[in-house]
């Protein structure tokens, strides 16, 4: 069982994040009970997130315009990264990507 091939930058560890989600977590170190919270997430979550935090899901005209997708498994949190309304040490691993 081995994760994705990585590569190192001045930065540290390049991981391919493709649709391999599995690869990723087990690259990452996420287990399966984890508890994950995706910050900025309301356009392209992050599928393993339990928890999906963004300003918005109303719109997602400030991304690519089209529509974000909801599960039904997820809790969705309308609240600003500066300002996420969690208790300290609330989850296990948070993802945020590409939103600076």
């Amino acid at each position: 069982m081995s994760g994705p091939v990585t590569s190192d930058n001045e930065f540290g560890a390049n991981l391919p994040f493709d649709d391999d989600v599995a690869a990723t977590c087990r690259a990452l170190g996420i287990a399966d009970s984890d508890r994950v919270l995706d910050v900025g997430g309301a356009g392209n979550a992050f599928s393993r997130a339990d928890v999906v935090c963004d300003l918005t899901f109303a719109s997602c005209v400030q991304r690519n315009g089209a529509p974000g997708v909801l599960r039904a498994d997820v809790e969705y949190v309308e609240a600003p990264a500066e300002r996420l309304p969690f208790d300290d040490n609330a989850f296990d691993f948070v993802w945020c990507t590409q939103v600076l």
